[in-house]
């Protein structure tokens, strides 16, 4: 996952805590590309993004350290769906990440997020911090928040040299994984929070 971004970001990513549980005042990322925009969504939705990013590098710095990168693969592939789960509930929104190149097909590239998707791919960060697009569909406001590819340690698992051991418990793991070979600063997916509209 990515760890490593600016000072500015990881600061705030140490203020979130329960006040991004419970969508307090944060500030947002920057957006593009937005066909309708309602600051409380957004807020709450780079919130929950927020919440998502920093719970799921904790548990994987913790995994790392604890079992190294193939006993991380296991907790990795527990971890990040459990984490979505809780906060889609305790949001009462869905909340998931989404990759066109994905190690889970599950997390796959819905086709009605291809435009904004292919936004974050053109330039994953803005102003030093992960960019974040948004928009009107149907019933739903979406928002996506990017997951650029950083060195370390997101190249351990998702680089282009992987150690074949590595390689090996992935591909036990996830066997139709395509989520190899990137090079850092490219898109390695994004954060996916979706508010119903719907009366």
């Amino acid at each position: 996952m990515q760890i490593g971004y600016s000072a500015k970001h990881l600061r705030r990513l140490s203020r979130l805590g329960m006040a991004a549980l419970a969508f307090g005042t944060v500030s947002c990322a920057p957006t593009a590309g937005s066909d309708q925009s309602d600051p409380e969504l957004v807020q709450r939705s780079e919130a929950l993004a927020d919440s998502f990013q920093a719970q799921l590098e904790n548990e994987l710095s913790t995994a790392l350290f604890a079992v190294g990168p193939t006993g991380a693969v296991g907790v990795c592939q527990s971890i990040a769906p459990a984490i979505a789960q809780r906060l889609s509930e305790q949001g009462g929104v869905n909340v998931r990440r989404i990759a066109r190149r994905n190690r889970n097909p599950a997390n796959g590239l819905p086709a009605d997020m291809e435009r904004l998707y292919a936004q974050l791919e053109m330039s994953p960060l803005e102003g030093g911090a992960p960019k974040a697009v948004h928009a009107r569909l149907d019933d739903r406001f979406v928002n996506l928040r990017a997951i650029p590819m950083q060195e370390k340690p997101c190249s351990t698992c998702h680089g282009t040299d992987i150690d074949p051991a590595l390689e090996g418990a992935i591909v036990e793991a996830y066997p139709q994984d395509i989520a190899t070979g990137f090079e850092p600063g490219d898109l390695r997916g994004a954060f996916l929070i979706e508010h119903s509209l719907a009366d």
